[in-house]
């Protein structure tokens, strides 16, 4: 591909940068946001306005590093052979991308545990399946995909994406149609439920305040999926493309918090009360029950997505897709995160992660900066590049 061409403004492909930006929402979405405990923790437990300024901090974080990584990938136009050298492309410098490399093969690790946590916890209570069980047939089906290719791993993202966002903003929607906007009525004792330990709120680095928050939960989305947004970028074919994409990415994120959150927000007591691990389920539970249904159509698909994005992710760390070595990193990263996750509380694995991830995705963004004032180029010299 010619890299001239690449930086002329162009025209944008909407059929080429919705799926794309579909699939950026289906792999962040995972058990943590369709559950609604990350939206609750890191963006609801901060009210009105605090919950609403989250999400703009995080929403304009977010756009500027789904943007440059599409740029990014666009204009290198090449893939890398494991995702160390997408680390070294982005801090130029090795010892940092090894530091890299390392903590967030954990992170993303820790995030698969949660993934399979998540589905186990709510197909339980929702279905009374036992944990295991319903963790094992997703797991299974997300091997599948990953197996069969990265084209298919982007593509079925692309799709389900789509369909998460319909029933994602229909959730919101409904919330607000039928109980309308006042959310601050139904906040009353939101401060006296973080205070007795029955809603946790996220903060970064011990503290708690609404502009960390949005800055840790935006590291946290980069944190985990840097080469996988490096990787989309290589459908763009424009720099318009690209901005444009990684802007409707973060649109269609952060939409879809504040359609959960609202949710969260109007029935709050009663999720309390109900002592919820699963806020979402018991939003919907409490305003139509026989709407159920839609939120766990949500969380299947959407841990499936992520899950299916993760060992992707792992895949290509470790080896080279379509290989026994490939098939063997797979199904041994799923197998351990189905058997932690089922023994494992959901809630403390999250608060846990989010504490450390969202650091390095910052420190991430910082380079990412650096980067882009350098000039987007060739990868390092030296880097492994598929041929």
């Amino acid at each position: 591909m010619d890299n001239n061409n690449l930086n002329k403004g162009g025209g944008i492909r909407i059929g080429t940068i919705v799926p794309i930006a579909a699939a950026f929402m289906a792999y962040v979405m995972g058990s943590g946001f369709s559950t609604g405990n990350e939206v609750l923790q890191c963006f609801g437990s901060y009210g009105i306005p605090g919950g609403f300024l989250v999400i703009i901090t995080a929403f304009i974080i977010t756009g500027y590093f789904a943007s440059a990584s599409y740029r990014h990938g666009m204009t290198t136009n090449w893939e890398f052979k494991n995702d160390h050298d997408a680390y070294e492309y982005i801090a130029q410098n090795k010892i940092l991308a090894y530091v890299f490399d390392i903590f967030i093969v954990i992170c993303i690790g820790s995030f698969l545990i949660s993934m399979f946590s998540g589905v186990g916890t709510t197909l339980n209570v929702y279905f009374g399946i036992p944990k295991m069980a319903g963790a094992l047939v997703l797991g299974a089906l997300s091997c599948i995909v990953v197996i069969s290719g990265i084209k298919w791993v982007h593509r079925v993202l692309g799709y389900i994406g789509i369909i998460l966002i319909v029933l994602v903003y229909f959730i919101g929607i409904y919330a607000m149609a039928t109980k309308g906007f006042d959310f601050s009525s139904h906040l009353g004792n939101l401060k006296s439920y973080i205070a007795d330990g029955s809603i946790y709120q996220a903060g970064m680095l011990g503290k708690n305040h609404w502009l960390l928050s949005g800055i840790n939960y935006a590291g946290v989305v980069l944190a985990t999926g840097l080469p996988f947004y490096l990787k989309q970028g290589n459908d763009f074919k424009t720099k318009k493309e690209a901005n444009v994409g990684g802007w409707l990415a973060s649109a269609f994120v952060y939409f879809g918090v504040f359609c959960v959150m609202a949710a969260i927000f109007l029935n709050l007591d009663e999720i309390v009360a109900n002592t919820s691990a699963v806020p979402t389920l018991a939003a919907i539970m409490n305003m139509a029950p026989g709407l159920s249904w839609i939120f766990v159509t949500v969380l299947v698909l959407a841990i499936f997505s992520t899950i299916t994005g993760y060992l992707s992710v792992m895949q290509n760390r470790f080896t080279k897709e379509k290989t026994p070595a490939a098939y063997a990193v797979v199904i041994g990263f799923a197998a351990v995160g189905i058997f932690l996750g089922s023994v494992l509380p959901f809630s403390a694995i999250v608060n846990f992660i989010y504490n450390y991830t969202g650091i390095f995705g910052v420190i991430l963004v910082v380079l990412l900066i650096i980067r882009d004032i350098r000039g987007m180029g060739k990868p390092p010299a030296d880097a492994k590049v598929e041929e």
